[in-house]
């Protein structure tokens, strides 16, 4: 798990003794899928291409209407696929979960001009959960972690995070590190606060 945060991300002025934790991204596994289906979708025009070529007589006058308009529907096509492609790179890279010693925050991209930064203390968290779906992030070690918070927004979630249990643990450390006066006793080797944290479950479907 990375700690260092790139100089080119900024979520707001770390405190005197607040100190980066943990920096994260999804799984790589998840921008390979999409990047996979992604090239798929690729290949499909060509195929047409080479259908309507060998199939057809559309392509048999050189300077035709239909040809010509299908060139640039193609290209045009092309051009919104390379910047899809971008696109799904970008808000891999950009989309970071960052914990502290004193907040989580989350920063998320969609598309390429808009980001949405959210933050909250760890004072305020109630319930840490891991959660691992299918086969997939069963058997790469991935999964959601989701975070319950007092404040009445919504809930932080940890999306296709590496080692969800890890990051439970270290929140949970701390959580008691910050916390110390509510510790109260010793659960699997990790201090667990009754007031700072409820319990850490994993679920897996």
């Amino acid at each position: 798990m990375n700690t260092q945060v790139p100089h080119h991300l900024h979520f707001g002025g770390l405190a005197v003794d607040e100190e980066v934790k943990l920096f994260l991204r999804r799984h790589p596994i998840v921008l390979i899928n999409h990047i996979f289906w992604f090239v798929i979708a690729g290949f499909i025009p060509p195929i047409i291409w080479i259908w309507l070529a060998t199939q057809t007589s559309v392509f048999e006058d050189g300077d035709s209407f239909i040809r010509i308009i299908l060139v640039l529907a193609v290209s045009l096509l092309y051009l919104f696929w390379l910047r899809g492609l971008f696109t799904l790179w970008l808000d891999y890279y950009l989309d970071v979960w960052v914990v502290t010693t004193k907040r989580i925050m989350k920063i998320e991209h969609a598309g390429m001009f808009h980001r949405k930064v959210s933050e909250q203390e760890l004072s305020r968290i109630q319930d840490v959960t891991t959660e691992t779906n299918g086969f997939l992030q069963t058997v790469m070690k991935f999964g959601d972690i989701k975070v319950q918070t007092a404040a009445e927004t919504e809930n932080f979630v940890f999306k296709d995070i590496q080692d969800p249990e890890l990051v439970a643990k270290e929140i949970s450390n701390l959580l008691v590190d910050h916390s110390p006066k509510n510790t109260k006793s010793i659960q699997g080797g990790l201090p667990v606060s009754h007031q700072a944290l409820g319990p850490i479950t994993l679920v897996k479907k």
